[in-house]
């Protein structure tokens, strides 16, 4: 049957009408609250309406009192000299507070704020007043300071800065200028602290200003001393004394102001203290009322809580019993019957049946309980099934598979371990071998090693060992097991397999025989190869002989070279200099003549400039030789960058000037950090560096730039070409000794130099632990950089060879 032909309402449905049944209840006592407390509400509309008319006029007429007195203290905060404002703002607030008279209100209240009115109208005259002398003192003060600055001209006039005699009125100079000026500055000073104390004055604070007139006193008694400085002078200190005295008369005038309107401040307060006080009698007779009406109030709350409570109790009672017994007939006699269904479940009575003849969720359990029990026996039947199947593949498996104990005692083996042991069946494996150990194993330590590491690690995998068989042929066997525990953790047995690995075993050994043959025949090639290597180191031994030979030979030749160079190029510029002041001038007057001291003239030049280059070759050789040799001097010294390659491109200035398609441009950084190296030999640098963009540049711009790698604290020098350029291939070659690469027919009538500019070069960025290298686009031009560090180790010198 289908379940929606078979069940009705649900669990849910039921317990809902359950709850839809006390919720009627409970929203009858709810509306029985209601009527209680609306019955209470209209009580208390009743009682408090006939009060409440008086309490909230003179509610509102104590606001706007209390709104006009605010009024009065923003009039007073913004006191000013306007007193047009100040009388128009004050009429207003006398209006406003008059108004509270249109309310009808308790005769008390009317005395109290008519007798306001009238302190109001009689502080507002003061405040008028007050705002008067405010003004005067305000003028009188401007007075005074406009006094005091002709004054202090006068002063400086009469002083006469610029050092001319004293001119006064015969009394003895003063001993210096700073007297007087220190004394009109302590005058302005005092003046300053006058200003600020009448400053503060204001209807609200009204501070006493005695310390400003005791102020202005002093003024008045230390000005005359000024008079002795000329009579000009004399003639602005009374101008300016008669303007203090103004001002301190307006000073006296403000304090007798703010004096009255203090006073009519005072009464102002009691006047509203007073229609306060009325206002709070007020109150207090309303609090009356509203007291009396609570307690009628309360006594019809407690008649209504009592009704309240008694019927409320009554329901609850009610919706208790039912809810009882709604549960107890949908819930507890169910799931009893459950419970009892459960525990036949456990204890194995899979054919008894749960009844329950329900039509909701309780039916469902119970289809679900007895499904179930079907699934269950029909589970035990799969597994039966399952162990056959198991003991199929026990028996017909290609491995052997065993069960021991820890003793050494077989509990079960299938007939593939019979086989390998060369028994005629598992039965007679087990009846016969009593002590795997003693009778199967060929060592009884391998035995024990196995069981140690079952054991210890609960299981072992490839383990090796040799067996004998039943007609004492030994084998050679690879075990896999493990331990098998029971439910408190103790081992039950061991299981595992066996598989018969003598076959692999004979492979190995034949194996090993050829790895043995291997090794007698690496240990005779690598006696053969001592020998070569011996060879060598002798080779090696020579080679480097023979080099500190070239470099001693190329020592003493370059240093043989060039004396005799030395005087060649000097005897030949003797010569050519002799030639043209003495022969070439008479050469002119015969064609013939003058042709032939033309050439004898080239020739002395081309003597020259290959004399030079001979020395630069000279001079290259034997700087690479002792760099090489490590008997180079390095003069290192902290210098700036900068300067050092502003020399270096002064240094190659004419040969850019020789060659006007070429031109030179120089990028330093500002403020390049200073630096630790041998000046000369970065010179050196820089100037092979220029010289060869300059020889490989036919035309276009060669660019020198400097600047400081913070993030890498190295100095980057760069000099860039719009030459030829060298094919990507060469980039390292060039770095190398006596290496010029040619990069096309255009360099062919270029001077092919030495070959050791760049060579040098890099011996020396490497001898301060910086690199060198290029980059380069053929036909575009090159870019040759160098880096140097400024927190440089000290270089490790080569010790001089022997």
């Amino acid at each position: 049957m289908a379940h929606g032909e078979r069940y009705g309402l649900s669990i849910r449905t039921q317990l809902l009408s359950v709850t839809a049944l006390v919720c009627a209840g409970f929203v009858g006592m709810a509306l029985l609250t209601l009527y209680s407390f609306g019955h209470i509400q209209d009580l208390t509309r009743t009682a408090i309406h006939r009060d409440m008319a008086e309490m909230t006029r003179n509610a509102r007429i104590g606001r706007r009192f209390s709104e006009s007195y605010a009024s009065v203290g923003l009039l007073f905060s913004a006191f000013s000299p306007d007193e047009a404002s100040l009388r128009e703002k004050g009429d207003r607030i006398v209006a406003s507070c008059l108004s509270l008279l249109e309310d009808n209100p308790a005769p008390e209240i009317k005395t109290a704020i008519e007798g306001f009115a009238r302190s109001l109208d009689v502080i507002l005259e003061d405040l008028v007043q007050a705002s008067g002398a405010l003004r005067m003192a305000a003028q009188a003060k401007s007075g005074a300071h406009l006094a005091l600055d002709r004054l202090t001209g006068s002063i400086q006039d009469a002083l006469h800065p610029d050092g001319q005699p004293w001119e006064g009125d015969g009394s003895p100079a003063p001993e210096a200028p700073e007297a007087p000026v220190a004394a009109l500055a302590d005058l302005r000073e005092k003046l300053s602290q006058a200003d600020s104390l009448l400053g503060r004055i204001d209807p609200v604070h009204a501070d006493d200003p005695s310390q400003a007139l005791a102020l202005l006193d002093e003024i008045l008694l230390s000005i005359p001393q000024l008079a002795i400085l000329g009579p000009n002078v004399a003639a602005h200190v009374e101008d300016t004394a008669s303007a203090l005295a103004g001002y301190k008369n307006a000073a006296r005038i403000l304090r007798s102001s703010m004096s009255d309107l203090a006073v009519g401040m005072d009464g102002l307060k009691h006047s509203k203290d007073g229609a306060m006080a009325v206002m709070e009698g007020l109150d207090e007779r309303n609090t009356q009322t509203t007291l009396a009406v609570q307690n009628e109030i309360a006594d019809i709350i407690d008649s209504t809580r009592r009704m309240v409570f008694f019927s409320t109790a009554a329901m609850v009672v009610v919706l208790l019993f039912t809810m009882g017994f709604f549960i107890k007939r949908i819930v507890n006699r169910p799931l009893q019957a459950i419970l009892r269904g459960i525990e036949s479940l456990r204890a194995g009575r899979l054919e008894t049946p749960v009844r329950l003849n329900r039509s909701d969720e309780w039916g469902r359990i119970e289809e679900a309980l007895n499904t179930l029990a079907r699934d269950l026996s029909s589970s035990y039947s799969a597994l039966r099934e399952s162990e056959k199947n198991y003991r199929d593949i026990f028996e017909k498996a290609s491995e052997g598979i065993f069960q021991t104990t820890p003793l050494g005692r077989f509990y079960s083996a299938n007939p593939a371990m019979a086989r390998i042991l060369n028994y005629d069946s598992p039965q007679e494996l087990l009846t016969q071998a009593k002590d795997i150990g003693q009778e199967l194993f060929t060592s009884q330590t391998d035995w024990e090693a196995l069981i140690q590491s079952l054991l210890a690690a609960g299981e072992t995998r490839g383990f090796e060992t040799r067996m004998q068989r039943k007609d004492a042929v030994v084998i050679w066997v690879s075990i896999n097991a493990h331990t098998i525990l029971d439910a408190s953790g103790d081992i039950l047995y061991f299981e595992g397999t066996v598989t018969d690995i003598t076959a692999r075993k004979r492979a190995e050994r034949r194996l090993d025989v050829l790895i043995r043959h291997l090794k007698t025949a690496v240990v005779d090639r690598t006696r053969k190869l001592s020998v070569k290597a011996a060879e060598l180191e002798a080779a090696n031994r020579s080679l480097t002989e023979l080099d500190h030979m070239k470099s001693a030979f190329l020592s003493s030749v370059s240093h043989e070279l060039r004396t005799p160079l030395t005087s060649i190029l000097g005897f030949s510029k003797l010569i050519l200099k002799d030639f043209e002041r003495a022969f070439l001038p008479t050469a002119q007057a015969d064609p013939d003549t003058a042709g032939r001291a033309e050439r004898i003239v080239h020739n002395l030049e081309i003597i020259a400039n290959e004399g030079e280059r001979l020395t630069r070759l000279i001079n290259d050789v034997l700087d690479l030789s002792r760099i090489e040799s490590g008997r180079m001097v390095w003069n290192d010294l902290t210098v700036n960058p900068a300067e050092v390659l502003e020399r270096s491109v002064e240094a190659v200035r004419g040969q850019f000037d020789g060659n006007p398609l070429v031109r030179l441009t120089v990028s330093l950084s500002e403020a390049l950090p200073a630096i630790r190296v041998d000046p000369d030999r970065l010179m050196q640098v820089a100037i092979n560096l220029l010289h060869n963009a300059a020889k490989f540049t036919p035309s276009g711009e060669v660019r020198l730039t400097a600047r400081h790698l913070g993030g890498e604290n190295v100095l980057r020098v760069r000099v860039e070409d719009t030459g030829v350029g060298v094919a990507p291939e060469n980039l390292e070659r060039i770095f190398d000794k006596f290496q010029q690469v040619k990069s096309g027919p255009t360099l062919e009538d270029k001077p092919r130099g030495t070959g050791l500019g760049l060579s040098i070069c890099r011996q020396i960025v490497s001898h301060y632990g910086g690199r060198i290298w290029a980059e380069s686009t053929p036909g575009q031009g090159t870019r040759v950089t160098f880096d140097l560090p400024l927190a440089q180790t000290p270089p490790q010198t080569k010790t001089p060879a022997a």
